[in-house]
This record gives structure tokens, sequence and C-alpha cells, in this order.
């Protein structure tokens, strides 16, 4: 969990520096990026996207899958996802020391605004979004990307589906091929 968690903020081979486990998740992180990327289902919500957002449809579409995640996530777990999160943000807590130090940063105002439990209310994801497009510098109007949601959110939810089943399946084969 750890290592998924930072994925994104540690870079090149810097992996190596971190005990096994952790290495994994990082390792792992990247081949699900790989694997989302690559995915036919996750380029067709791309597509969707880019007219309004342009080259930031990508990171639109990550998060909208995030929020379409937390909308059905009792399809996918059986704990509710508060407890979850709960669970997620002490686990991380205690390792609070072994994150780069811009998670150690991030990760107080991540609890402190639920950011995970937040992902269930479009409004608050939209949110979310705007938030990032000020650290990556572009225009993002949450009224139109709101409106797109859910006009599409029958073609949303469907892709998401389709996506989400293939990622669990990739997910265990990854798991499989590492371990043997």
């Amino acid at each position: 969990m750890t290592g998924n968690f930072i994925g994104d903020f540690v870079k090149g081979k810097q992996f190596e520096a971190y005990p096994p486990q952790i290495s994994f998740g990082i390792q792992l992180h990247r081949k699900i990026d790989e694997f989302t990327d690559k995915h036919d289902r996750v380029r067709e919500v791309n597509a969707l996207f880019r007219p309004d957002f342009k080259r930031y449809a990508g990171v639109v579409s990550d998060i909208t899958f995030d929020h379409l995640l937390a909308k059905h996530w009792a399809k996918y777990n059986d704990d509710t996802l508060n407890h979850f999160a709960v669970e997620c943000y002490e686990w991380l807590l205690m390792r609070i020391e072994q994150l780069p130090e811009r998670m150690q940063y991030i990760l107080p105002k991540m609890i402190a605004s639920k950011r995970l439990q937040s992902y269930e209310s479009l409004e608050k994801t939209a949110q979310a979004i705007e938030m990032m497009s000020n650290f990556r510098h572009f225009y993002f109007d949450k009224n139109v990307y709101q409106s797109v949601v859910k006009k599409e959110l029958g073609v949303l939810e469907d892709n998401f589906f389709v996506f989400f089943d293939d990622l669990l399946h990739f997910v265990k084969r990854f798991r499989k091929e590492v371990s043997a």
C-alpha cells in the first residue's frame, strides 16, 4: 500500500532504495499506470474529455475513474469506503517517515479533507481536479466537467466497469508472476 501510494513521487530507479515491499508497491503502481494508459476503454474516455480538457484529458479521466470507483465501491469491496480510507490513512501515518518529503506534507491535508471518501461526490471530485489544475497549470472549468460527466455517465460507467475488471485481473496476474 505504501509503495503504491507514493508511486508518482518516486522517480527512476529511486524505488531500489526502499524496502522490498514498498519497492514492489512502487513497481506495481508503475505497471498499473502503463496498463491504464494502453487500455482501449481508457483511451475512449480520454477522447470524450479531450475536446474540453485537451492534453489533460488523461488526468481528468483518471480522477473520474476514482469517482466511479468510490461511487460503486460496494461492487468491489465488502468494507465501506470510509472504513477502508481510515485504515489507509492510519497505515500511511504509521509509516510517514518512509514517504517522500512532499508526501509527508500532502498526507495530513488529504486526511483532513477526507480525499479518498470525497470522490463519492461529483462536486468534490470536480474540486479535486480543480486543485490539481492549479499545480499543473491547466484551465479547468468544473461546471463543464460536471455537465460532461452527467451527460455521458452511462458511457463513462460502462467503460469504467470493463476497464476496472480488466485491471483487477491484470494485478492478480502481475502478483502471481512476481511471486513465482
